[in-house]
């Protein structure tokens, strides 16, 4: 359940984002709901990024070669985090 809860909340503020200037911080924040800064620094934002953009693309109907490969491997990296981080997900 805990699973389905951040995908959801990380899904919601990827769609509700677009031209938001703080987009990465509210990312950060729905998956990271305890406000932590320990996401991983500048590799965890690529992988936030990487997360959002994949995302991104679906929501607006494109389709790039390779993009489900990249948002699979951004989650788990996310999910890597959240376990070193105490999380049940």
């Amino acid at each position: 359940m805990e699973r389905l809860m951040v995908v959801s909340r990380a899904f919601a503020a990827i769609v509700a984002m677009a031209g938001d200037p703080n987009k990465m911080g509210r990312l950060r924040a729905a998956i990271f709901r305890d406000g932590r800064a320990d996401s991983g620094g500048v590799e965890g934002d690529a992988v936030l990024r990487a997360f959002a953009d994949g995302v991104w693309n679906y929501w607006r109907g494109i389709d790039q070669p390779g993009n489900d490969r990249r948002i699979r491997e951004a989650w788990s990296n996310i999910e890597g985090r959240l376990r070193a981080l105490g999380r049940k997900i």
